[in-house]
């Protein structure tokens, strides 16, 4: 997977070719002291355009590649987040754990994930009160963290890498429990519903709307990776 600033240096090298182009066009329209003719003029604007249409779609590709990269690292900062925080909360709390949770059940849910403090250590998961991140007693919810660059949460599979093709779900939560760094991940499938535990990886794919995909990978152990 090419990262952005790969696809800007490659954009970079095939305009300074095609200006070199446009360079040696105008020095063979001026030679003997004359002017442009009809067809010269044309040739020059039509390189301009080329040139112009590259920019534009080179510099789209750009800014896709990088606003899915953000996020694919925003990800994964906020699953390490939750690691900190849950190895680093007092034993008299009265909340174990800290957590991620993403789902994929509806549009509005592709478009948002939450850092969740776990009050029933027990279950392992995001339980959402009736007004979910908005200041209830007991409510779980830490932090909603929307996104607003057109990308979403394509798709959450558990043990892709352990044991492909892996299973796909529609909920997921990630928990971080003191003094393990450990992850516990529990979800729900996503085509019966059934709840599934004990997950040894979890891949969760981020979409842009032009198409590129980048995935998040946790492990049990604990480790994040970004592909």
């Amino acid at each position: 997977m090419y990262h952005a600033s790969h696809i800007m240096k490659q954009t970079i090298i095939r305009i300074n070719q095609k200006f070199k182009l446009l360079i040696r066009v105008s020095r063979f329209a001026f030679r003997g002291g004359r002017g442009f003719s009809l067809i010269e003029m044309l040739m020059v604007m039509g390189i301009f355009a080329f040139l112009s249409g590259m920019i534009f779609v080179n510099y789209g590709k750009f800014n896709t590649k990088a606003s899915l990269d953000n996020l694919t690292h925003q990800v994964a900062l906020v699953i390490r987040q939750a690691q900190v925080y849950g190895i680093s909360v007092s034993q008299g709390d009265q909340f174990k754990g800290y957590g991620v949770y993403f789902s994929t059940a509806t549009p509005e849910d592709k478009v948002k994930f939450i850092l969740f403090k776990d009050y029933n250590p027990q279950d392992k998961k995001y339980n959402p009160r009736i007004n979910p991140c908005g200041g209830d007693a007991n409510d779980e919810c830490l932090e909603k963290i929307s996104i607003q660059s057109g990308d979403v949460v394509n798709k959450i599979i558990a043990n892709g890498e352990t044991s492909a093709p892996g299973i796909e779900l529609r909920e997921a939560n990630i928990v971080f429990t003191r003094p393990s760094p450990d992850a516990q991940m529990t979800g729900l499938r996503g085509d019966n519903g059934a709840n599934i535990d004990n997950i040894a990886d979890l891949e969760v794919y981020l979409l842009s709307p032009r198409g590129p995909e980048n995935k998040v990978v946790v492990w049990s152990t604990g480790q994040i990776s970004v592909e």
